[in-house]
């Protein structure tokens, strides 16, 4: 995971440092997820590695003066020609001013479909004096850039603010990572952070669930009548093996 933050018109550049642990030579190619090329460029989209052998990748991140502030997600895929990998990529871009300082924390980073996660967002007023009613927007994202949650409420922030929240995921949603932000909003001034989690087992742990009821419940169902069926062979035997031993 590669989370980068950056100001609006802003251009930073990261280095990721890759190993070859294979038997052989590789030849990697590079390139970027549709949701990342409006952000991000790679100058040198491939890398030759002998065995054994680390090299660098150099990616450039950058913003728009009109770019919106918020989160962004996206992938870096690397193919040797045999595979392809991905390196998921969270990016955050804020105003070149802050009004607030915004952290998000998770009460849990592995969460199963179905259940809610908890989060905890703290505000710290940096600029206006007195009480300030700002807008706190809470997302969740894929990191193909679709946006698979989200939900909106206006806090009272005056020196510092911290809100415990919940998001109810999905059912259906699969596994996989996923990135929540809280983008705060308030007269021309925005912020934004985020955190990632992963769904586990997704909605195969839902059918797990029910084929293990349907189970118990076609027991339950055939269990009685097959018990009745039994207990009558055997009374039956039962009086049989007596009407023999009387004739005797």
């Amino acid at each position: 995971l590669l989370q980068v933050t950056l100001k609006k018109g802003e251009v930073i550049q990261k280095t990721l440092k890759i190993k070859n642990s294979k038997d052989s030579a590789v030849n990697l190619k590079f390139s970027l997820s549709n949701s990342l090329n409006q952000f991000a460029s790679i100058p040198s989209n491939s890398l030759t590695l002998n065995t054994n052998s680390e090299g660098l990748l150099s990616i450039n991140f950058f913003s728009h003066e009109k770019t919106a502030i918020g989160v962004y997600t996206g992938k870096i895929i690397v193919d040797d020609g045999n595979f392809i990998r991905e390196i998921p990529v969270v990016i955050n871009v804020n105003d070149r001013k802050s009004l607030f300082d915004i952290g998000i924390s998770l009460d849990n980073k592995n969460i199963k479909s179905g259940q809610d996660l908890g989060f905890n967002l703290n505000l710290f007023n940096l600029g206006e004096t007195g009480r300030v009613d700002a807008i706190v927007e809470y997302l969740i994202k894929d990191f193909e850039g679709n946006v698979i949650a989200k939900k909106e409420e206006t806090v009272a922030v005056e020196t510092r603010a911290s809100l415990n929240n919940k998001f109810n995921i999905p059912l259906n949603l699969v596994s996989g990572k996923y990135s929540i932000a809280a983008i705060v909003k308030y007269g021309n001034f925005s912020g934004v952070s985020s955190d990632t989690f992963e769904v586990i087992n997704g909605i195969r742990y839902f059918f797990v669930i029910i084929f293990i009821l349907i189970v118990l419940i076609l027991g339950i169902i055939f269990y009685f009548p097959i018990r009745t069926i039994l207990n009558r062979k055997i009374a039956l035997d039962t009086l049989k093996n007596s009407l023999k031993n009387k004739a005797v």
